[in-house]
């Protein structure tokens, strides 16, 4: 959990990704926000950075690229609501699945969601697989208010003023980002 403009997306939908295929370039990773075009942003970015480190650069376009090595790895990026039908994965990244706070307090909305992790996402994961759902809190019952009520999550929040018991140790009052 961290607030809007704290560098989440880039940290879990680019550097995080390209890390995992740098190192383990057989893994399928998912990357799923609220809208399609900005996964495909995500994938995009990194690819253009995977395919300027590796040996040998990535194969198909953006939205669904596969690490020339392997038979599997790489990425599929969808929106919230699309498909991922016939594929698994062994990561899934999914980063603000709602738009907004209006969203947010749309039951509705929060319900779609959470039926497309039940339904979508979830079954296609692999045994061991790794979920990161990366999101501003904009409402107690969004997708990781239900999926924290799940066993086996762990928790991390960084708030954009430090609290008590800060998580990165920053002071009480100091900022996440200072520009």
């Amino acid at each position: 959990s961290m607030p809007p403009g704290a560098g989440k997306s880039m940290t879990a939908s680019v550097v995080f990704p390209l890390w995992l295929l740098l190192n383990r370039p057989d893994w399928e990773i998912g990357l799923v926000s609220a809208e399609a075009s900005l996964a495909t942003k995500f994938s995009s970015d990194v690819r253009r950075h995977y395919d300027e480190r590796a040996h040998l650069p990535g194969t198909g376009g953006v939205t669904d690229w596969t690490v020339a090595s392997t038979e599997r790895g790489g990425i599929i990026a969808r929106g919230i609501k699309g498909s991922m039908s016939g594929r698994r994965l062994r990561v899934a990244i999914i980063d603000d699945p709602l738009k907004h706070m209006e969203d947010a307090y749309s039951k509705k909305v929060r319900d779609t969601a959470w039926s497309v992790w039940r339904s979508v996402i979830k079954p296609r994961m692999r045994p061991g697989s790794v979920v990161l759902s990366v999101a501003t809190r904009w409402h107690d019952d969004d997708l990781n208010g239900r999926l924290l009520k799940e066993d086996g999550w762990e928790h991390l929040v960084f708030p954009a003023l430090a609290e008590v018991d800060d998580q990165l140790g920053r002071k009480v009052g100091d900022p996440l980002l200072s520009v």
